[in-house]
Protein backbone atom coordinates (compact mmCIF):
# COMPACT_ATOMS: atom_id res chain seq x y z
CA UNK A 1 0.00 0.00 0.00
CA UNK A 2 1.51 3.48 -0.61
CA UNK A 3 1.89 6.57 1.36
CA UNK A 4 -1.60 8.18 -0.24
CA UNK A 5 -3.66 5.25 -1.11
CA UNK A 6 -7.03 5.10 1.00
CA UNK A 7 -8.39 2.19 2.78
CA UNK A 8 -11.53 1.27 4.19
CA UNK A 9 -13.27 -0.45 7.03
CA UNK A 10 -16.71 0.53 6.54
CA UNK A 11 -19.79 -1.38 5.82
CA UNK A 12 -20.41 1.91 3.45
CA UNK A 13 -17.36 1.19 1.33
CA UNK A 14 -16.75 5.04 2.58
CA UNK A 15 -12.39 5.52 1.82
CA UNK A 16 -10.45 7.26 4.19
CA UNK A 17 -6.44 7.92 4.37
CA UNK A 18 -6.38 6.28 7.81
CA UNK A 19 -9.52 3.91 7.96
CA UNK A 20 -11.42 3.48 10.71
CA UNK A 21 -10.02 5.16 13.98
CA UNK A 22 -9.90 1.81 16.33
CA UNK A 23 -8.45 1.58 19.92
CA UNK A 24 -4.62 0.39 19.68
CA UNK A 25 -2.49 -1.38 22.40
CA UNK A 26 -1.13 0.37 25.43
CA UNK A 27 2.44 0.08 25.66
CA UNK A 28 4.74 0.24 28.62
CA UNK A 29 8.57 0.04 28.62
CA UNK A 30 11.89 1.07 30.36
CA UNK A 31 15.10 2.34 29.56
CA UNK A 32 18.62 0.45 31.44
CA UNK A 33 21.80 2.55 30.62
CA UNK A 34 24.38 -0.02 29.72
CA UNK A 35 26.88 1.77 28.73
CA UNK A 36 28.07 5.45 28.92
CA UNK A 37 25.91 6.32 25.52
CA UNK A 38 24.25 2.78 25.28
CA UNK A 39 21.10 1.94 26.49
CA UNK A 40 18.31 -1.45 26.46
CA UNK A 41 14.56 -0.47 26.20
CA UNK A 42 12.07 -3.62 26.87
CA UNK A 43 8.76 -2.97 25.65
CA UNK A 44 5.23 -4.55 26.42
CA UNK A 45 2.31 -4.63 23.97
CA UNK A 46 -1.23 -5.13 24.65
CA UNK A 47 -4.74 -4.49 23.92
CA UNK A 48 -6.81 -3.10 27.00
CA UNK A 49 -10.05 -2.86 24.42
CA UNK A 50 -9.98 -5.09 21.44
CA UNK A 51 -10.56 -3.54 18.69
CA UNK A 52 -13.85 -4.88 16.97
CA UNK A 53 -15.51 -4.96 13.74
CA UNK A 54 -18.78 -2.51 13.49
CA UNK A 55 -21.32 -5.86 13.89
CA UNK A 56 -19.19 -6.89 16.76
CA UNK A 57 -18.74 -9.85 15.17
CA UNK A 58 -15.06 -10.47 15.47
CA UNK A 59 -12.44 -9.06 17.87
CA UNK A 60 -8.64 -8.70 18.04
CA UNK A 61 -6.35 -8.36 20.73
CA UNK A 62 -2.80 -7.99 20.79
CA UNK A 63 0.11 -8.63 22.96
CA UNK A 64 3.58 -8.24 22.36
CA UNK A 65 7.13 -7.88 23.08
CA UNK A 66 10.13 -6.59 21.82
CA UNK A 67 14.14 -5.08 22.71
CA UNK A 68 15.60 -2.23 21.88
CA UNK A 69 19.37 -1.49 21.73
CA UNK A 70 20.18 2.39 21.23
CA UNK A 71 23.02 4.49 21.57
CA UNK A 72 23.09 8.81 21.21
CA UNK A 73 24.28 10.12 18.17
CA UNK A 74 27.24 11.56 19.61
CA UNK A 75 28.19 11.39 23.21
CA UNK A 76 25.98 13.85 25.14
CA UNK A 77 23.55 14.52 22.18
CA UNK A 78 20.19 14.76 23.13
CA UNK A 79 19.17 12.64 19.79
CA UNK A 80 19.57 9.07 19.94
CA UNK A 81 18.67 6.38 17.52
CA UNK A 82 17.73 2.73 18.18
CA UNK A 83 17.62 -0.93 16.44
CA UNK A 84 14.96 -3.68 17.97
CA UNK A 85 13.77 -7.17 17.28
CA UNK A 86 10.09 -8.58 18.74
CA UNK A 87 7.24 -10.72 18.52
CA UNK A 88 3.86 -9.51 17.74
CA UNK A 89 0.75 -12.26 18.64
CA UNK A 90 -2.87 -11.09 17.44
CA UNK A 91 -5.46 -13.46 18.49
CA UNK A 92 -9.14 -13.15 16.22
CA UNK A 93 -11.89 -14.05 17.78
CA UNK A 94 -14.92 -14.97 15.65
CA UNK A 95 -18.08 -14.76 17.55
CA UNK A 96 -19.73 -16.33 14.14
CA UNK A 97 -23.33 -15.07 13.01
CA UNK A 98 -23.99 -13.72 9.43
CA UNK A 99 -23.29 -10.68 7.28
CA UNK A 100 -25.39 -8.94 4.36
CA UNK A 101 -24.00 -6.76 2.58
CA UNK A 102 -25.76 -4.08 0.34
CA UNK A 103 -25.29 -6.35 -2.72
CA UNK A 104 -27.76 -8.73 -0.94
CA UNK A 105 -24.38 -11.26 -0.40
CA UNK A 106 -24.25 -13.28 2.71
CA UNK A 107 -20.98 -13.64 4.38
CA UNK A 108 -20.28 -16.10 7.40
CA UNK A 109 -18.57 -14.75 10.38
CA UNK A 110 -15.72 -17.27 11.57
CA UNK A 111 -16.95 -19.05 15.18
CA UNK A 112 -13.33 -19.72 16.12
CA UNK A 113 -10.05 -18.27 17.22
CA UNK A 114 -6.81 -17.95 15.20
CA UNK A 115 -3.90 -16.66 16.80
CA UNK A 116 -0.74 -15.71 13.91
CA UNK A 117 2.86 -14.82 16.04
CA UNK A 118 4.70 -12.05 13.81
CA UNK A 119 8.48 -11.13 13.91
CA UNK A 120 9.37 -7.70 14.42
CA UNK A 121 12.23 -5.24 13.73
CA UNK A 122 12.28 -1.40 13.55
CA UNK A 123 15.03 1.50 13.34
CA UNK A 124 14.26 4.46 15.01
CA UNK A 125 14.85 8.05 16.31
CA UNK A 126 14.23 10.01 19.82
CA UNK A 127 14.76 13.55 20.98
CA UNK A 128 15.43 13.55 25.26
CA UNK A 129 14.24 16.74 27.19
CA UNK A 130 14.84 17.21 30.85
CA UNK A 131 11.37 15.58 31.61
CA UNK A 132 10.34 13.65 28.35
CA UNK A 133 11.48 11.91 25.04
CA UNK A 134 9.81 11.83 21.52
CA UNK A 135 10.51 9.37 19.09
CA UNK A 136 9.47 7.67 15.95
CA UNK A 137 9.97 4.52 15.26
CA UNK A 138 9.56 2.69 11.90
CA UNK A 139 8.42 -0.99 12.44
CA UNK A 140 8.18 -3.55 10.10
CA UNK A 141 6.06 -6.78 10.73
CA UNK A 142 7.10 -10.35 8.85
CA UNK A 143 10.13 -8.49 6.97
CA UNK A 144 11.51 -10.89 5.32
CA UNK A 145 7.76 -12.01 3.68
CA UNK A 146 7.63 -11.16 0.37
CA UNK A 147 3.64 -11.43 0.91
CA UNK A 148 2.62 -10.57 4.14
CA UNK A 149 5.20 -7.49 4.99
CA UNK A 150 3.81 -4.31 6.49
CA UNK A 151 5.18 -1.32 8.09
CA UNK A 152 4.00 1.00 10.75
CA UNK A 153 5.07 4.34 12.42
CA UNK A 154 4.76 4.40 16.08
CA UNK A 155 4.94 8.56 17.50
CA UNK A 156 5.88 8.29 20.95
CA UNK A 157 5.84 10.75 24.44
CA UNK A 158 7.19 9.21 27.06
CA UNK A 159 7.62 10.62 30.84
CA UNK A 160 10.65 10.10 32.02
CA UNK A 161 10.07 8.71 35.53
CA UNK A 162 12.44 8.04 37.86
CA UNK A 163 12.76 5.16 40.49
Amino acid sequence: MGLFDRVTSANTGKASQLGTLTPYPLALGASFDIGSDWYLQPRLLYSLVPRKNSTGNIEEKVFGFSTALGTNFNSGSSWDWNLSLGILEKATIGKGGNYTDPNNATFTYPSSTALAKIITTGVGIGYESEAFRFGTDAIFFGLMNSKKRSLNLMLTLAWKGRM
